[in-house]
């Protein structure tokens, strides 16, 4: 059941990203309460099998990133102080566009279900132009945006 608790949170804080469309791509501000030990869900909503491959990519590279800014990755959610999400989304075609283009979005959603932290890793690129290494530059780039881990206590 704990499980199930945190899981709609997560579900609840990507549909309130989803309403709040107008907001902006920026980044939000941090919390003020000090999070150290993170659960990366993995992504979801990869709308083809090209962009599900590479769900294991932002998966690793943002495990690694967190550690890298002094983060603890922890194996299951009831550890967590947060987790991070990925979501995948297409904007269809338009006239003139011969392609559907992707974005990925990154959500830290705090143990409350607070959104703490949310940035576009991709915006709007072609399938074509979503390599490994891109995504994965990406979505280091994105999360260097968060501060540093506090301290451990």
């Amino acid at each position: 059941m704990h499980r199930l608790g945190q899981a709609a949170s997560f579900i609840l804080a990507v549909c309130a990203w989803g309403l709040s469309g107008c907001v902006g791509t920026g980044v939000l501000p941090v919390s003020e309460e000090p999070l150290r030990r993170v659960f990366v869900a993995e992504a979801m909503g990869a709308p083809s099998a090209e962009l599900s491959v590479l769900n294991d990519v932002v998966h690793d590279v943002a495990v690694r990133t967190l550690r890298a800014r002094g983060y603890e990755a922890v194996a299951e959610p009831a550890q967590a102080e947060a987790t991070l999400g990925a979501s995948w989304h297409a904007r269809p075609l338009r006239d003139g566009s011969p392609e559907s283009r992707f974005s990925l979005r990154l959500t830290l959603v705090n143990r409350e279900g607070r959104l703490v932290f949310a940035a576009d890793a991709v915006e709007s690129l072609p399938a074509g132009f979503l390599t490994a290494a891109r995504v994965a530059d990406q979505v280091r780039q994105t999360l260097a945006k968060l501060e540093p881990a506090p301290a451990s206590r």
